[in-house]
């Protein structure tokens, strides 16, 4: 499908110094190998014949190999160039897939092929390399610069590459690494991802490590490609901090650290850690203060909160108790009897089970059931009134089919009534109802064509077995009549 591959480098092309200008640091990728001689600049149709559709499949013996590749738009002659070093069969695909999906790193090359529907372009290998080591120390990336330079695809009118240097085929974002594994072996990344997921490594701390954050990871190494990686500082020794430790028999320890010292006596340091803080008085009867003497003093904040009670028994007898649980205990009337004890000094109940509880400071003191104030007087529509309580409301309005809160709203002057009853509150508070009373009137003709005057709509159609809510749209003149009967206002 192509041109014979060079493995030795493709002198047959190489056959006069690139007359390209450096930029400083872009010969960084091609100092490691001086054996490679620059390829002449050559044109599009230099390189053109044995080219496939890029739409087509490569040869099968070609598929496994590694080295440099082309893309070429036929129309126009531009070309891009690229390598990779996991088959050129891969690169194709990959190359297929986003450019059906539009999401190229070439955007000229993604627009040219949006704006041809994806004909007229080929693919062509360039140069194979044959070794597999040649490709992980970086070879294969200085045979690629030296196509790069040879074609000047970075020229606009030219190619659609986009990056001056080897190695990064997404443009100025991605990276290359250099990974080493335990063994000395060294691989070159350009999907650190991938990478990771395939030797079981964390992506995270190996971009610590080119990062110079991090030493190494589960034994590997790795650093950028361009020599940017920052040397590694231990300041894991700067961090630690300097203790005083006292062992349960009184022997004192001078520490720098408490992790190794935690792991040789058998103690958790988070442990130690809150006792240096002063939020343990000692852990497992060990003492921790920090050697610059900042270690706050401890306090019993558990102590500070403890409330003490007056606790009068069904016999009369009367106990000053600051542990109310132990106490609760001791009687036999358990964790129920703690929690109703504890009602009971808040005022939320007279007794609990005739024990009877109050604070030994007298702050809160308990509110009698018959002290409770009544809040609110209803009127029943035959005028009777009832004294209601706050906390009773509710099964006041349970028993006499009410709501409780269209009764409140009444007593709140929101409202002129509910269900004919009327609610105001027993302190006399109540606002005068600003509503204005509806007194609409309705004309009703019925299917004998005899006429009603009708001030309640609603409670007439459900005299009459009528639905109120469909006499109401005949009313408001949303349908024309309801089981033959016609209803407009009398105004």
């Amino acid at each position: 499908m192509h041109g014979k591959p060079h493995a030795n480098g493709g002198e047959k092309f190489r056959l006069l110094a690139s007359t390209r200008e450096y930029a400083p640091g872009e010969r960084s990728i091609l100092a490691g190998f001086p054996n490679l001689t620059p390829v002449a600049i050559l044109n599009t149709s230099t390189i053109i014949s044995g080219a496939i559709k890029l739409h087509e499949s490569i040869a099968e013996n070609e598929m496994r190999q590694n080295g440099v590749y082309a893309v070429i738009n036929e129309r126009n002659g531009k070309l891009y160039i690229g390598s990779t070093g996991r088959g050129f069969k891969t690169r194709l695909k990959e190359h297929q897939r986003s450019l059906r999906c539009g999401d190229h790193c070439s955007l000229r090359l993604q627009r040219d092929w949006d704006r041809q529907e994806g004909e007229d372009f080929l693919f062509k290998i360039l140069e194979t390399v044959p070794s597999k080591e040649l490709v992980n120390v970086g070879y294969l990336l200085g045979v690629e610069q030296m196509w790069i330079d040879a074609t000047v695809c970075l020229h606009r009118k030219l190619g659609y590459n986009s990056y001056p240097i080897a190695g990064s085929p997404f443009g100025y974002g991605r990276k290359r690494y250099i990974a080493t594994n335990p063994k000395g072996q060294q691989f070159s990344v350009l999907y650190l991802s991938a990478f990771c997921e395939k030797h079981d490594l964390s992506e995270y701390h190996m971009r610590d490590c080119a990062r110079g954050v991090s030493r190494f990871h589960k034994g590997w190494r790795c650093e950028f490609v361009d020599g940017s990686t920052p040397e590694w500082i231990d300041k894991t020794e700067e961090c630690k901090k300097d203790y005083i430790v006292t062992s349960p028999n009184g022997e004192v320890y001078q520490v720098k650290g408490l992790n190794h010292f935690c792991k040789e006596h058998g103690l958790r340091q988070s442990g130690m850690s809150k006792v240096a803080r002063g939020k343990l008085s000692s852990y497992k009867g060990w003492k921790v203060i920090f050697a610059d003497g900042s270690t706050p003093k401890y306090f019993n904040q558990v102590a500070l909160r403890r409330k003490q009670y007056i606790v009068t028994t069904p016999n009369g007898e009367e106990y000053l108790v600051e542990h109310l649980k132990e106490f609760c205990d001791r009687h036999g009337i358990g964790r129920n009897g703690q929690l109703g004890l504890q009602k009971v000094a808040t005022g939320k109940t007279p007794s609990y089970k005739n024990w009877k509880c109050r604070l030994a400071d007298g702050s809160l003191t308990k509110l009698e059931s018959n002290e409770r104030p009544v809040k609110y007087i209803a009127t029943h529509p035959n005028g009777i009134r009832f004294p209601v309580r706050n906390r009773n409301m509710d099964q006041f309005c349970r028993e006499n089919g009410l709501i409780h809160a269209s009764m409140a709203n009444v007593a709140k002057g929101l409202n002129t009534h509910h269900k004919d009853w009327g609610c105001v509150f027993a302190d006399g508070s109540s606002p005068a109802c600003k509503k204005e009373p509806r007194n609409k009137q309705w004309i009703l003709t019925d299917p004998n064509g005899i006429e009603h005057l009708v001030v309640n709509l609603h409670k007439f159609a459900r005299e009459q077995g009528l639905d109120p809510k469909k006499l109401s749209r005949v009313a408001h003149g949303q349908a024309l009549q309801h089981k033959r009967w016609k209803c407009c206002r009398a105004d």
